[in-house]
This record gives C-alpha cells, structure tokens and sequence, in this order.
C-alpha cells in the first residue's frame, strides 16, 4: 500500500507502538491509585507530560491530556469563553477552521456567544490585520488555526498572537496545531491555548493534549474525579499518552531532518505531477507536507476509487467532511469543478520518490482511462 493521506491520520511509530505495549505488559495500575502499580502509571503519565511539553517548548504544568485534538479544542474554547463570560460574549475566529473548532463555535451561538468569521484570502491564509480589526471591547477569545487541515495553509498566528497581545492584553488567544505540531515550530511565548493530536504525528488515535499557559483559567466541561488538574476527568488513558510522548520525543529529535525530507518530496511530487493533462496545483503559502491538485472534469470521488484499487491511498480533502463538498476550498471562492475534483495529497517522512513516481503513473493512467466532462485547462490555481 502507498500511503499518502497523512494529515488524516498517521502510522504509529516503532517508538509509540513500545511504549504502549510496554504499559500494557507491565503497569497495571490507574494512575489516580496510591498503592504501586497506581504509582507506577502516574509516573508514565508525568513523563508523558514532559515529553510532549518540551516538543511544544512549554512547561509540563501547562499540558492536560485529551481524548484527542477535537476534544482539546472543545475544552479551549467551552472553558475560556464560559470563564470569561461576565467580560464578553464575542468570539473572532477564520472561515476556514476545522470541524472541531467551527462547529464547537456555531454550538456555542446557541448559547448566546457572537462570532466573527474573517474569510481567508485567495491564498488560503488569514490577514493578521483582518483578524484584528474584528476585535471589539467585547471580544473574549481568538482562535486561530496554525495550519490548514485542507490546503497546507501556513496562517501568521505568531503575528496574529503578538498583535493581540499588545492591542488587547485581555483578549485570549487559541490556535489549532493538530496540524502544525513538529512539522513547523512555532514559538508559543504569546499564545495562551494550544490543541494537538496524537494520532498525527506517529502516536495513537484516541490520546491528544491542551497547552494552557500559566495563569489562563478556563473551566472544564467534563466533571467526575478530577483528574487532569480537574479540567478534565476520568482515568487517563496511560499507554496512549505514554505512546503520545515518545512519538513527541521522536519527532522533536528528528525535526531537521524530517523535514529536509518532506521538503524533498514535496519538490519531486510537484516536480512528477506537474504536467499531467489538465492538472492544476493549489498555490498557497504553506508547509510542504500538505498539498493540492485538480483534474477539473474528473469527480474526485472517481479518481480516489480508481487509485484505491491500484493500493494508493489519498483523499479529497479533510476526512471529516465525510463526502462533503469542502467548506474550506468554498472559502477560497475556488469555482465548482475544481473543488468537485480536488485531491488532498499529504506526504508523511516514510514515502518514498518512487511512491511519487507510481502516484503519477496511476493517475496519468486514470486521466487516460476514465471519461472527462469538461475542457482542459492545465497551470496552478
């Protein structure tokens, strides 16, 4: 199998995968316990915790442990906009944001909180300016996601971060980095919460983490035990948390050269796939890791069947759409037949040049083989 949908999820690592199994083998015990075995997974967890700390540059006091990056961007927004609700009721956010933070943020209108939606540009990525001029005496939160799940779309969150912070000191800033955590870093000296996921950087699916910087109050919105430094209770998940730390380990001590190596693949793909029939790239200022391509004329839904039965996987855009047409390329006011035959290719640091090579074969072979609806018309978007 060639696999090329990354951003949607990740292999767990050799590193992540031990971890796991050496909790399961040999500790037992639930980490709130005081006998030994409870000891013993309490100390998994706090090493966990420093693992996945130093990868963000942060302290370990400053990290509590999810369900995954859905759940960590609940527990942001629901607990700083409900502790802060006697100061504020209003919201500043993109158009482009994942599921787990727009649609968090459209539940929270019901319950009475306003929300600001600035359209990103043609280029996929919010203007700093844009998002600043939004901020009014009642704005409680800004959140800002670091890159797009979508596009690749590297937004200026630091800018946006410092700005805020100078402008209106009051005003809490929060950004998405499930798909920005060790693939881009990014200082967090002015950011005050911070979501990321286990499961898309070589750890396991059901495990992620909340940076919430000292001195920030947010309430928790999940109640029971306590744990979590009460933000957010039931037993903790100790094998994925421990597996959660040491792909953050991993990945941290092999930054440099994952992406040296992703920037190279990237080049060979655009290198490989540039003059297919018809196709065209997405331009955005992004990371190289996430990338897009239309065949104008070709559903994309086609072209994912006819490449999956060749074992190649990749997607048409975010794997929470589920089938939908992509709220995030609509934003970009990309016209229908693009959007209807994107393709999201995400590349992760085990595929290979050759795996590139056999991804155009296949859809040069697809372009040949399957029936175009439309005029041809090659170059970038």
């Amino acid at each position: 199998m060639i696999y090329f949908d990354h951003a949607a999820t990740t292999k767990p690592s050799p590193a992540a995968m031990e971890a796991a199994m050496r909790v399961l083998r040999e500790i037992p015990g639930n980490p709130s316990s005081v006998h030994g075995a409870g000891l013993a997974a309490a100390r998994c967890v706090s090493e966990a915790r420093g693992q996945v700390a130093r990868a963000l540059g942060v302290r370990p006091d400053e990290i509590v442990f999810t369900a995954g990056g859905t759940e960590a961007d609940n527990l942001a927004l629901r607990g700083a906009l409900l502790a802060g609700r006697r100061r504020g009721c209003h919201v500043v956010t993109t158009n482009v944001e994942h599921p787990a933070v727009s649609e968090t943020l459209a539940d929270l209108e019901k319950e009475g909180f306003s929300v600001t939606r600035v359209p990103v540009g043609a280029n996929g990525c919010v203007s700093a300016d844009d998002i600043l001029a939004a901020v009014t005496e009642k704005t409680l939160l800004v959140s800002v996601m670091a890159v797009c799940n979508e596009t690749g779309a590297r937004m200026p969150v630091e800018e946006i971060a410092l700005r805020l912070k100078r402008q209106h000191p009051g005003v809490l800033f929060h950004t998405d980095m499930v798909q920005a955590f060790l693939k881009e870093r990014i200082p967090m000296t002015h950011i005050d919460l911070a979501s990321v996921s286990a499961h898309k950087v070589h750890g396991l699916k059901g495990c992620g983490a909340l940076y919430i910087k000292k001195g920030v109050r947010i309430l928790p919105h999940t109640t029971g035990g306590g744990q979590e430094g009460g933000l957010r209770s039931g037993t903790e998940a100790v094998h994925a948390i421990a597996a959660f730390g040491a792909a953050a380990e991993e990945g941290a001590r092999r930054f440099g050269a994952n992406r040296a190596k992703i920037a190279a693949l990237r080049a060979a793909a655009n290198k490989a796939l540039s003059d297919l029939p018809g196709g065209q790239f997405l331009e955005v200022s992004g990371i190289p890791d996430v990338f897009t391509v239309f065949f104008p004329g070709y559903k994309s839904e086609v072209l994912l069947r006819f490449l999956s039965a060749r074992d190649i996987c990749l997607s048409a855009g975010s794997a929470c759409a589920k089938g939908k047409k992509s709220p995030v390329l609509t934003a970009m006011g990309l016209p229908a037949a693009s959007i209807d035959s994107a393709l999201r290719i995400s590349l992760g640091e085990e595929n290979t040049e050759e795996e590139i090579d056999a991804l155009r074969a296949a859809l040069s072979d697809a372009l040949r083989e399957l029936v175009h609806t439309t005029p041809r018309t090659g170059g970038n978007i």
